[in-house]
């Protein structure tokens, strides 16, 4: 019988012929042993298919190709061929540390958790660290680590190591469907409804590219709809497996003017939005349950003034002070 590898590395591959090869290697590298990378080829039109299959060489590396059906599809094609016993989310353009498996198992071997969150450095047109809020070294409910998951947005697949059997477990249909934004979050809080604890450690292990260009640093109309989308999902979700409180409402309903927010100022600054557009949001469940979080408590003086402007349909003193600010 073929060994059962210990971890399962799953990225979904489309038109990245450019970082591919490096992100591929560096799973090549590990000095942990026991893996499997599963490249997902979702449609790519340039090379990136055949880089994919020039590392097929290493048995451990397994190659699907698909016809283009976006990163949550990418992502549930690769469960459906992962055999290991945790699996790690590698975006292609991204590249993992050397040591980063090996540290992993380590935290595993003290915590027996079904999630473990480790650091990330950014690289690319931003520069930096980020680790976890949570204290490292230290094992966290499943309730602990929603509320910190929503509040920090801390929604990436890729800074976390998590159980298989979960996120087999947490395989939502209703979710493969073209996201543009916050693909993460949804995927995240349907795998937390079914997890028991989470470990926190410091090391950065994953190195994370951050483009001008990428969905979470440029702005459109339909990440508004979007967001407001995987909120109402949210909501339902954690209502389904009895893990809604008070706190926990309230927490999601200021994360998700913090995701708003912003993407609304500049769609103004920018003469993006329409009336219409502005009519649609207004209707939306995520934004009509969101009036409560809508306090000066949680937002500075700015940032409370343009939503509560927004609030009360005063469109055209939002286009006045974006363009001003603008100029």
């Amino acid at each position: 019988m073929e060994e059962r590898p210990f971890f399962s590395i799953i990225t979904p591959v489309y038109n990245c012929k450019r970082f591919l090869k490096k992100c591929i290697q560096s799973v090549l590298d590990q000095t942990y042993l026991s893996w499997e990378l599963i490249l997902i080829d979702d449609g790519s039109t340039d090379t990136s298919g055949e880089i994919c299959e020039s590392f097929s060489y290493d048995n451990r590396v397994k190659v699907v190709h698909q016809s283009n059906a976006g990163e949550l599809a990418s992502r549930a094609k690769g469960n459906t061929y992962a055999k290991g016993v945790y699996a790690l989310g590698l975006d292609a353009d991204d590249y993992l540390e050397k040591s980063c498996l090996e540290t992993i198992k380590k935290a595993i071997d003290i915590s027996g958790s079904d999630m473990i969150f480790f650091g990330y450095r950014n690289f690319g047109c931003q520069q930096g660290y980020v680790k976890s809020t949570l204290k490292a070294g230290k094992e966290y409910t499943q309730k602990e680590l929603i509320k910190e998951i929503i509040e920090r947005t801390n929604h990436a697949i890729w800074n976390k190591a998590i159980k298989l059997e979960r996120i087999k477990e947490s395989e939502d249909f209703d979710l493969i469907r073209r996201l543009d934004i916050n693909a993460d979050y949804a995927q995240i809080i349907s795998i937390l409804c079914n997890i028991k604890s989470g470990y926190v450690i410091d090391d950065i292990l994953y190195n994370y590219r951050v483009h001008n260009k990428s969905a979470s640093h440029t702005c459109k109309i339909q990440h508004i709809h979007d967001t407001g989308f995987v909120t109402s999902y949210v909501i339902r979700k954690l209502k389904e497996h009895s893990l809604m409180d008070t706190e926990i409402y309230n927490i999601i309903n200021f994360a998700y003017l913090k995701m708003v927010a912003p993407r609304l100022m500049l769609l103004f600054q920018n003469n993006e939005i329409t009336k219409n557009d502005c009519k649609k949001i207004h209707k939306s469940k995520a934004y009509i349950s969101s009036k409560n979080a809508e306090t000066r408590h949680n937002f500075n003086k700015f940032d409370f003034w343009f939503l509560k402007l927004f609030r009360y349909r005063q469109y055209w003193m939002i286009r006045l002070i974006t363009q001003l600010q603008k100029l």
